[in-house]
């Protein structure tokens, strides 16, 4: 026979070896309820009571939500009983309306039907009369008659005809006068058309502008400066075109077309207006290169010949220093045509107290307020040379057509070597 005790140790050998398995299963259980109990949101007690807070505003709205709807269908049950007609009245016994039966709908409960009598505690006072309801009746149409009847027939009274005299009264007839027939001529008359010189083709000669008429003899010296100013302030209302294109003119007393023109034509026609032709005298003073067509529309040239035979003075940086009719001029580098300017200034006084000049930067003649906008390079003073014109002068040579002289013309020894630049540069 085999011993029990043995397998009873083994059993609890086994047991013994098992307890730590259960063991470390219950901890590892344990471990995860408390993972996920820590995982649950905990709110605390201030966290649950704003939280309640702010659902109760929604709670309320729902609550009354609900309670109309619940108590709309009596409403609508009501409104259906209600009678659509007011309600006659029947004579019955005293103290008691008595109501004619309503025919309501089958859907309608007992309780809110209306009851036959009405019990009243006061006696009510009845009309003895019903109302009386205003009653529209048609009009009936009427009938205008088109011809009036006989009792105004005979109160209308026509107008007398009016009738014009075919002569005039008598007052008048004396008064008038007969005018003379009109005789018209057959065929209109005829104006011979003027006899026009004719000029050669290759002669391309621009003729000065008709609307300025130059002045016999200058004015004196005195009054020189105001109307050299008034002259050149004249011209500020003119579309001029700036343009520096060499053009072969007249001489003397020629010029460019009206049309266009620069800076130094400015000038040259204010002395032009006041008879003071400044190309003749640039020539008969032998200065610049000889060519009629373009020296005295450069302003080095003038500058040289207001120098020689003007009056030359000092540039000064204050206004009153300048008087009408003086001569600047300027140097502009940023210029793309030349950076050499001229102007005159006029009797204008301008927003900054100094004096305003008339001149044309490009965009025709203009008065401005830029005495000492630009650097200045010179001030003159010009009123005529008479001597120049007493002189036999130079000879004009017929210069060739283009912008470059001949190889066989010479530079005058009074010319400056600065005058030897383009002949098509005016400036």
């Amino acid at each position: 026979m085999k011993k029990r005790g043995k397998p009873r140790a083994r059993t609890q050998k086994a047991l013994h070896q098992r307890q730590p398995d259960a063991l470390a299963r219950k901890s590892t259980a344990n471990m995860s309820a408390s993972r996920v109990i820590a995982a649950t949101p905990a709110y605390a007690t201030d966290e649950r009571n704003a939280l309640a807070l702010l659902l109760l505003p929604f709670l309320i709205v729902a609550m009354a939500l609900g309670l109309s709807q619940t108590l709309k269908p009596m409403g609508r049950l009501i409104e259906v009983a209600r009678p659509s007609v007011l309600p006659i009245a029947i004579p019955g016994q005293p103290g008691s309306i008595a109501l004619a039966p309503l025919a309501l709908p089958a859907g309608v409960p007992a309780a809110l039907r209306a009851p036959e009598r009405i019990l009243l505690t006061t006696p009510l006072a009845l009309p003895t009369q019903a109302p009386l309801l205003p009653v529209i009746v048609p009009r009936p149409p009427i009938d205008v008659a088109l011809v009036p009847p006989a009792e105004l027939t005979a109160v209308i009274v026509p107008a007398p005809p009016i009738t014009l005299p075919l002569a005039p009264p008598a007052q008048l007839a004396a008064l008038i006068v007969p005018t003379r027939p009109v005789t018209l001529p057959k065929s209109a008359p005829h104006f011979p058309a003027p006899a026009l010189l004719p000029v050669p083709a290759e002669t391309l000669a621009c003729l000065p502008a008709p609307k300025r008429v130059a002045l016999t003899t200058p004015p004196p010296p005195a009054d020189f400066g105001n109307k050299l100013a008034a002259a050149a302030q004249a011209q500020a209302g003119d579309f001029v075109i700036y343009s520096a294109t060499y053009r072969r003119i007249a001489y003397p007393m020629g010029d460019v077309p009206s049309l266009y023109g620069t800076c130094s034509d400015l000038v040259v026609r204010a002395y032009r207006a006041l008879g003071i032709d400044l190309q003749e005298l640039v020539q008969r003073a032998r200065i610049g290169r000889g060519d009629p067509n373009i020296d005295h529309r450069r302003t080095d040239t003038l500058r040289m010949f207001f120098t020689k035979y003007g009056q030359s003075l000092a540039p000064s940086a204050f206004g009153e220093d300048y008087k009408p009719g003086d001569i600047v001029t300027y140097y502009r580098p940023y210029s793309r045509v030349s950076r050499a300017h001229i102007a005159i200034v006029t009797d204008i006084i301008g927003p900054s107290g100094r004096p305003m000049i008339v001149h044309n930067r490009g965009w025709g003649p203009q008065i401005e307020d830029a005495l000492f906008v630009d650097h200045l390079t010179g001030h003159y003073r010009f009123s005529g040379a008479p001597q120049l014109l007493m002189s036999p002068g130079r000879m004009v040579v017929d210069m060739p057509r283009g912008p470059k002289a001949g190889p066989n013309l010479q530079l005058p020894k009074s010319a400056s070597p600065r005058t030897g630049e383009r002949v098509g540069q005016l400036h």
